[in-house]
């Protein structure tokens, strides 16, 4: 009897193995997730709430300009920036200095969850004024920012701002680089 009780204890754990080891060797099924959606990316902002330009010179500019695409799946090109009629008299000069302080003063009030900062830049590389303006935004909690080149129409403003030369747009040939182009009365 004690033969026969050790023979099927044996044969209970033996396959109490078998069966164990069998469960883990299945393989898990792999998930996928299909959008049916078919969404487009966001619209990217070339301008926000607080708009920075830094020239080759590390100069720091500001500008109140700002422009929102609103894009419904119309099949525009929401890479592109908007022409904004920005003039050169719209771009104030910022010390490095003030910084922080003119930051802080421009976005009090702000819903933060809407605001925005934009930094546009001439040179190829990060420039120390760049990671100036990234760092007092992240000293301001103003996290929400883009930095970008700068586009075609701040250039041609930026560059007779600091030639001081006349500033006339509809004299200019533009590149197709705007979503929408500049439009000026003949």
């Amino acid at each position: 009897m004690i033969r026969q009780l050790l023979s099927i204890s044996t044969l209970f754990l033996i396959g109490l193995l078998v069966s164990c080891s069998n469960s883990t060797d299945s393989k898990t099924p792999k998930s996928v997730v299909v959008d049916t959606t078919k969404s487009q990316r966001p619209p990217k902002n070339f301008y926000g709430d607080l708009n920075f330009v830094v020239d080759s010179t590390g100069q720091i500019y500001y500008h109140e300009k700002k422009c929102r695409l609103f894009a419904c799946g119309d099949g525009a090109n929401i890479g592109k920036p908007q022409f904004i009629g920005l003039r050169p008299e719209d771009l104030k000069i910022i010390s490095l200095d003030t910084l922080d302080s003119f930051i802080k003063s421009k976005s009090q009030g702000i819903d933060m969850s809407k605001f925005k900062a934009v930094a546009q830049y001439v040179r190829d590389s990060i420039s120390k004024e760049l990671v100036a303006i990234e760092v007092s935004l992240f000293k301001n909690e103003k996290r929400l920012y883009e930095i970008d080149k700068i586009t075609e129409e701040t250039k041609y403003v930026l560059d007779a701002k600091r030639k001081k030369t006349k500033y006339d747009p509809s004299k200019i040939k533009w590149s197709d680089d705007f979503y929408l182009k500049p439009i000026f009365k003949k």
